[in-house]
């Protein structure tokens, strides 16, 4: 959706991301959200992501997968352009991991 540039689509993408227990799912949904530059979902993937890495990064009970897309959300506020500090505070933590998810550009 997100390569298409409706934004139309931004409403019913922010649902998705706050209603589905898929986390495939939640992942395209934050990649199109990104691609959308949809400034309407920084409080939406800040929120997932407040629990920081200890939460958000923590593996699912009984599965190889993360709580969270977390990659997928970070470039998604990449992507918007995050500048607030309150964003910057909930990004800063995942900065600080030995994978390093956020990488500079220059």
């Amino acid at each position: 959706m997100g390569k298409l540039g409706d934004q139309q689509a931004v409403p019913d993408l922010l649902l998705a991301l706050e209603a589905d227990d898929d986390d495939g799912l939640r992942e395209a949904v934050a990649h199109a959200l990104g691609e959308l530059g949809a400034v309407a979902a920084i409080p939406n993937l800040c929120l997932r992501l407040a629990s920081g890495p200890a939460g958000a990064e923590a593996p699912r009970i009984n599965s190889p997968r993360l709580c969270e897309p977390c990659e997928a959300m970070l470039e998604s506020l990449r992507d918007i352009g995050f500048g607030s500090g309150e964003t910057i505070k909930v990004i800063n933590p995942f900065t600080l991991q030995d994978h390093h998810v956020i990488r500079s550009d220059s």
